[in-house]
């Protein structure tokens, strides 16, 4: 969806959630994992292990950066990223969202 689409959404979502007498604004958030992807017309970027090869600390908080001004364009508040851990289990299905990987080899007993 495009910006206008989404503060529309998130505007009627909230509408209708205090309506219902919650006296709290409804907690909302999204993957932004590589980017802003649900956004029309928001920068995509690499996987985040794909980042993390890069070796290049400036650039990822540069790619932090734009995915925090993309999703503040329209009003997420809460997004799933950056994940900052290592993933030290290898057939783990999401590798490719955390910035390395730790491989732990163990001799036989």
């Amino acid at each position: 969806m495009n910006v206008t689409e989404w503060i529309t959404l998130i505007t009627e979502l909230q509408t209708i959630f205090i309506s219902e007498g919650s006296q709290i604004p409804m907690l909302y958030g999204m993957d932004s994992v590589h980017g802003s992807v649900f956004v029309d017309g928001a920068t995509f970027f690499p996987q985040q292990i794909g980042a993390g090869a890069t070796f290049n600390r400036d650039l990822v908080k540069q790619m932090g950066a734009i995915t925090a001004k993309d999703s503040r364009l329209v009003g997420m508040p809460w997004v799933f990223s950056p994940i900052l851990d290592l993933c030290t289990e290898p057939r783990w299905a999401r590798v490719y969202e955390v910035r390395g990987h730790h491989s732990i080899t163990t001799s036989p007993q």
